[in-house]
């Protein structure tokens, strides 16, 4: 099929695969003209004649008429998508534009072409969160920038189990035009897990990128720091930039407090940290008490209560070692091997519980 520019009357061949599949608008890469990409009727995938995006603009002026200025667009404009992004990834047209601000989320290559391994990073983040996000985002609210990092927790190191739970310290980070937003995603970047948080421009105080200018750490007014890491270079520069920008957006707005950070996972609304059940729609949710005591009991127990199964049964077979160690003390000679023995249960039990209260605060999980 054939595009024309109803502007410039500039063509753009796309195959009938790559067509949306409802209307979109999107920009002439010559004028910056508007034209509207229709998705093809019966009629016309039937016949092999050449068709146009909006027929009506298509038709040529008489010879010597005088040509149409081109019509700025206005800023509140529905966001406007490169055709050839659209070209490169079809999947794209199934992303609403007043969701996703897709012009700014991709950049294009020096040749103008979007196909490049940044944009396939972010576009893998956008499909792992897309059903999170398309309920998340509130009204006339649009995600703006996509990365990918992992949240940084001294205390997990300080129990002793940091390089296991890093696994479950996976973010997907979107800055959107009102607040930035943190998905709890899996390793492999193919869907969502637990977490969801969210902290707002007018309550950032600083924002850095660290010394190995990988880190994205967040210093609020109120209520410390938050620090992510393994992000890459290029999404943390971008990302940096545009908080900066918001935050002189907002400066002025409102004045900074300890926000609601904590999201609900039923009914995606901001709420107050240590609940049980939520205050808007009155899910229960898992309770960190009860992880704790689980853990407490049998090590890996309150793993499993929170859905962390890898950990779990890290945790079960550490606890097969640690009984093996008492029930040779028990059969040792003298009451030190005893004494030794005890020591050990209740320091690894009470270790894996603290542990476990740990990762059951960072956010909140339905109960069922």
């Amino acid at each position: 099929m054939v595009i024309v520019c109803p502007t410039c009357n500039a063509s753009y061949n796309i195959s009938e695969k790559k067509l949306p599949s409802k209307k979109i608008a999107t920009v002439c890469k010559k004028c910056d003209g508007k034209i509207i990409i229709s998705p093809p009727s019966k009629t016309s995938q039937k016949s092999d004649t050449t068709t146009t995006a909006n027929p009506k603009s298509v038709q040529s002026s008489p010879k010597g008429a005088p040509k149409r200025p081109t019509q700025p667009i206005r800023k509140s404009a529905v966001a406007k998508t490169p055709i050839d992004l659209l070209s490169d990834y079809p999947e794209l047209n199934d992303y609403d534009p007043n969701k996703y601000e897709l012009i700014n989320i991709f950049s294009p290559n020096k040749k103008g072409g979007y196909k490049n391994y940044k944009n396939k990073f972010k576009l893998k983040v956008l499909n792992a969160t897309k059903a999170i996000f398309d309920k998340l985002l509130a009204s006339e609210e649009k995600i703006l920038r996509i990365a990918k990092g992992t949240a940084y927790y001294p205390a997990e190191l300080l129990l002793g189990n940091g390089f296991l739970t890093t696994i479950y310290n996976h973010y997907a980070i979107a800055c959107t035009n009102q607040r930035i937003l943190f998905v709890n995603i899996n390793t492999r970047m193919t869907h969502t897990t637990h977490y969801i948080r969210q902290m707002r421009y007018e309550d950032i105080k600083k924002v850095k990128r660290g010394l190995l200018f990988n880190h994205l750490i967040l210093t609020r007014f109120k209520g410390g720091r938050q620090v992510y890491t393994a992000i890459k270079r290029y999404l943390l520069k971008e990302m940096q930039n545009l908080i900066l920008q918001r935050q002189k957006l907002v400066a002025t707005k409102s004045a900074p407090q300890k926000g609601l950070e904590q999201i609900c996972p039923s009914c995606f609304a901001a709420i107050e940290e240590k609940l049980t059940q939520c205050s808007q729609c009155q899910a229960l949710f898992k309770k960190p008490r009860t992880a704790f005591f689980k853990s407490l009991i049998l090590p890996g127990w309150g793993d499993f209560y929170l859905g962390h199964r890898f950990l779990g049964v890290v945790e079960i077979i550490g606890s097969v070692f640690v009984w093996a160690i008492i029930v040779s003390a028990i059969f040792g000679v003298g009451s030190m091997h005893l004494i030794l023995a005890a020591v050990i249960l209740v320091f690894y039990n009470l270790l894996d519980g603290l542990l476990t209260l740990h990762m059951a605060r960072k956010g909140y999980m339905l109960s069922s």
